[in-house]
């Protein structure tokens, strides 16, 4: 008998090596033919890549003249 679901997913995929694994973020799930196991992913994360805001560098350039005006009120960034 398996104990965890990490060795459920490596004896399936091992068991079906060109099978698909389809997960699911929204749902927090895996599902192995059949089978779905539960996942664990934390709201933060989880919120951060369902909106597309886990992407820190990319939010970034994206306002990169409020990063700007930011950093010239910054005493520490005046060099």
């Amino acid at each position: 008998m398996l104990s965890s679901p990490i060795d459920k997913i490596l004896a399936w995929t091992e068991a079906h090596p060109s099978e698909e694994l389809v997960t699911s973020t929204e749902s927090r799930t895996l599902k192995m033919g059949d089978e779905t196991i539960e996942l664990t992913l934390a709201d933060g994360p989880r919120g951060q890549f369902l909106d597309g805001s886990w992407h820190a560098r990319s939010a970034l350039m994206a306002n990169a003249d409020k990063v700007q005006e930011l950093a010239s009120k910054l005493p520490y960034m005046q060099f």
